[in-house]
């Protein structure tokens, strides 16, 4: 289990960790509203490779260099967490983690700047997200996201080839 930013971000519930750890084939991360890393399992540890002990998708895809080899797809993924970040400022307003994601990304990234103030995209709750993977190249894998039921805004996404 990778628990990260305990203090800011809310504790995973111990049944879904061990839900998610008990698969053995499908890769499974939990996500909080700003898609801090909150938990992944083994295997979704094996598939994201060099770039597991990121903590946060959006810092990834618009602060990492490294996010356009390992994303194919990236002008996609980088809609979609945009829309993502756009659904948690719609359900929290207030948030101070999001203000401060935000302006840490616009300052990054000139590609999250114009994507923030053009894009209106959906997230998406299912589809393919391709990865490429350094020892078996370009996977393609379905992915389906389910929201944790307990208010905190966790999302469980799943990964199946």
């Amino acid at each position: 289990m990778r628990q990260l930013n305990v203090i800011e971000a809310p504790v995973v519930q111990p049944e879904l960790l061990q839900l998610m750890h008990s698969w053995r084939y499908q890769p499974a991360v939990i996500l909080d509203p700003l898609l801090e890393v909150l938990a992944m399992n083994v295997t979704a540890q094996r598939l994201y490779g060099r770039v597991a002990h990121e903590t946060n998708l959006a810092r990834f895809v618009f602060g990492n260099p490294a996010a356009r080899d390992f994303l194919p797809d990236w002008p996609k993924v980088a809609g979609e967490v945009i829309a993502g970040l756009r659904v948690a400022a719609a359900n929290d307003p207030r948030s101070a983690r999001l203000r401060i994601l935000v302006v840490e990304l616009t300052a990054a990234s000139a590609d999250f700047r114009s994507l923030w103030s053009r894009s209106k995209d959906e997230p998406q709750a299912s589809g393919v997200v391709r990865l490429q993977h350094p020892e078996t190249g370009v996977l393609s894998l379905n992915f389906q996201v389910f929201g944790v039921d307990d208010l905190t805004g966790q999302q469980l996404v799943v990964f199946q080839h």
